[in-house]
């Protein structure tokens, strides 16, 4: 069960600037146009019981998915899975699942117009499957409405609005569009696109990445993982050097991790106080998150591994919208303030770098320490 320091704030509509909502409602009316263009070469075959989805953006994001694609193959649906390289591995393999890599371009940074062509690109990829297909767009982003639309299948589901993101509204006609379900975890808000009667989404599961005969809980050690994909969620390294600090006082082995190519990067953010190690794959991730009984961590994939892996999870937050992204661990304390003024969940783009910084900076070391001695003693943490 996930508990929160403060109270949290509600449910705060989340809007870019007026050019971005221009570009949005821009990008809905061409999803609509994509629609009505294709019309005549797309019809909906629900017999072949064909699923595709497009998740192209990060590790959070893939491992929310999961429960989702696992609850369609066991429906017996053939499922077509559009997904970043690196994140394919999160899904285990299964005779109906068909995995369609997609490059780093399509990804949510370089901003609006680089990813809207990139996500757009898959569809030439997914095209050879998606023919009459289900197509699912669990974000709410017409962008990829539009893809799936071009890759030829003739039914697309989305949300009323980009929920995961900006809140701004899915032009009606886009796509049959799934009311979305507010204050729970992403994970539950995509069991609203579940077949009828299928039973409650399971929890993501990455124990098919574990080595055989899996991996040993090192006693005391806790992993520290202070980097993301988005500046905005980057805490003090003077609080990361007084939590790693007061763990290694209190008789608890803190080990660094981060992702390929960002070794130098982790020793600045946490003072060189503790051994660095870099994980360079998902499998590697889930090794070394393993070995640990714990985790501090800012919100970021890793988060979600750790969560997915058991660990228990202390999570310094900002501006991520909760509890949407909160971790799913049976023991875990979001630490934030978000209930004080002027730091509501935001837009994470580079124009509100410094509004995050600021709600991140709220966050002290003596908060985090004590939400990890409540992890610590309900999971019988040395």
């Amino acid at each position: 069960m996930t508990e929160y320091t403060n109270p949290l704030p509600g449910d705060i509509p989340i809007y870019p600037g007026p050019v971005g909502r221009a570009a949005y409602a821009a990008a809905g009316a061409a999803a609509c146009m994509v629609r009505l263009a294709t019309a005549p070469v797309r019809r909906y075959r629900p017999e072949q019981r064909t699923a595709v989805f497009l998740e192209s953006f990060g590790m959070g994001d893939a491992i929310a998915l999961q429960p989702l694609v696992t609850a369609y193959l066991e429906e017996g649906f053939r499922v077509v899975l559009a997904v970043r390289a690196e994140w394919a591995e999160i899904f285990p393999e299964h005779s109906l699942l068909v995995k369609v890599p997609l490059g780093k371009s399509c990804s949510k940074k370089g901003g609006f117009a680089r990813s809207l062509y990139g996500v757009s690109g898959a569809s030439a990829a997914l095209r050879p499957y998606s023919r009459g297909a289900l197509g699912i767009d669990v974000r709410g982003d017409v962008r990829a409405v539009a893809a799936l639309y071009l890759a030829g299948c003739g039914r697309v589901e989305t949300l009323t609005r980009y929920y995961t993101a900006n809140d701004c509204p899915v032009m009606p006609g886009a796509a049959v569009r799934r009311p979305i379900i507010r204050g729970v975890s992403r994970r539950v808000l995509n069991g609203v696109f579940l077949p009828a009667g299928s039973p409650e989404l399971k929890r993501a599961s990455l124990e098919h990445l574990l080595p055989e005969g899996g991996v040993s809980v090192q006693s005391g050690r806790v992993a520290i993982v202070p980097l993301s994909g988005w500046k905005g969620k980057d805490w003090l390294p003077e609080r990361w050097e007084e939590t790693v600090c007061g763990l290694s006082v209190c008789g608890f082995s803190p080990i660094v991790l981060c992702g390929p190519g960002q070794m130098q990067d982790a020793v600045r953010a946490t003072g060189g106080k503790a051994a660095v190690r870099e994980c360079r794959s998902v499998r590697e991730w889930v090794c070394e998150l393993a070995a640990c009984g714990a985790a501090v961590t800012v919100n970021t994939g890793p988060m979600h591994v750790a969560a997915a892996l058991g660990c228990a999870v202390v999570l310094i937050e900002g501006t991520s919208r909760l509890p949407l992204w909160a971790p799913e661990a049976e023991c875990s304390v979001v630490v934030h303030h978000q209930n004080a003024a002027g730091c509501a969940p935001c837009h994470q783009n580079d124009s509100n770098l410094a509004y995050a910084a600021t709600c991140m900076a709220g966050v002290t070391a003596r908060e985090v320490l004590r939400a990890f001695d409540i992890v610590a003693a309900k999971k019988g943490l040395k």
